[in-house]
């Protein structure tokens, strides 16, 4: 199988840590061995809930950073996303962004003002910080204030929008650009399919309802009708190496260059040995 626009435009290839379905010592395995397996970032999800209870974690993502740090050696490590207002004051996640970046050196608009607080502990260059958009408005706000965007669609157009307001701003426009494609690989599609659908159900809500739900209960409500079908619209399932790649490119094709994957369900090694033998080897 040959597919020579993969060759052609660098596209690199991450993986996602869902601390939403993983205990934080199997995530720091998974990202070791993800490592191993030849992947160049890893992005953890940051939330005080999971979606479902039955995904069951939600580590607390500034911790698991600090031993990620000492479990990797070349792995570019960062949050995706974290929230710097309501939920933990934006001093102290600034304190522990500092930190972990001196963790981990060379591996990583506006501003909230805090009165008398120095940060001490810090590293030599600030670590870069992405901004996660869904919309124009907050595609625009990346581009003004951040130094790279994240998105969980392919859509060109936020893409467009955050490279224009980057040049706007006289920030290059030519910065990092992240997007999350969510599959559910298994030894068939129907095993797949169900996995992906026990565990990820709220893949299947859109617009403000898969955003504004306050408790792992009312997404669970919410996806009470959720069918396997539906699922496989949102979720890439099953273990044909051609629908993964599509996905990547998709990905690629509107303006991303760093795709990071979320294998849904605990068959986190499988995932990996498949991806090992038949998609990362086109990106390498």
């Amino acid at each position: 199988m040959s597919r020579p626009g993969a060759m052609q435009r660098r596209v690199q290839l991450g993986y996602a840590l869902s601390s939403e379905e993983h205990p934080p010592l199997d995530l720091v395995a998974y990202a070791k061995q993800a490592e191993d397996t030849g992947f160049e970032f890893a992005l953890i999800s940051d939330h005080y809930h999971p979606w479902t209870s039955r995904q069951g974690q939600s580590s607390f993502v500034w911790s698991v950073l600090g031993a990620l740090a000492t479990n990797t050696s070349r792995l570019q490590i960062g949050t995706g996303v974290t929230c710097p207002s309501v939920r933990t004051h934006p001093a102290v996640v600034a304190q522990a962004s500092a930190t972990v970046a001196t963790l981990m050196p060379g591996r990583r608009g506006e501003h909230y003002t805090v009165e008398n607080a120095t940060l001490y502990t810090r590293p030599d260059e600030p670590p870069p910080f992405m901004v996660a958009a869904s919309g124009e408005q907050a595609a625009e706000l990346a581009g003004r204030t951040g130094d790279g965007f994240i998105s969980t669609a392919p859509v060109a157009s936020l893409v467009d929008t955050f490279a224009k307001a980057q040049s706007a701003a006289g920030r290059g426009g030519d910065a990092p650009r992240y997007g999350q494609l969510t599959v559910c690989w298994a030894a068939d599609e129907a095993a797949a399919r169900k996995i992906a659908l026990e565990w990820w159900p709220n893949s299947a809500l859109h617009g403000e309802l898969s955003v504004e739900l306050p408790v792992p209960a009312h997404y669970e409500q919410a996806t009470v009708d959720v069918t396997e079908d539906m699922i496989a619209r949102s979720i890439i399932c099953g273990p044909d190496p051609e629908r993964h790649l599509e996905g990547i490119e998709e990905f690629a094709d509107a303006g991303f260059d760093h795709v990071y994957v979320h294998q849904v369900g605990p068959d986190q090694e499988g995932f990996m040995r498949f991806y090992d033998e038949h998609v990362l080897p086109h990106y390498r």
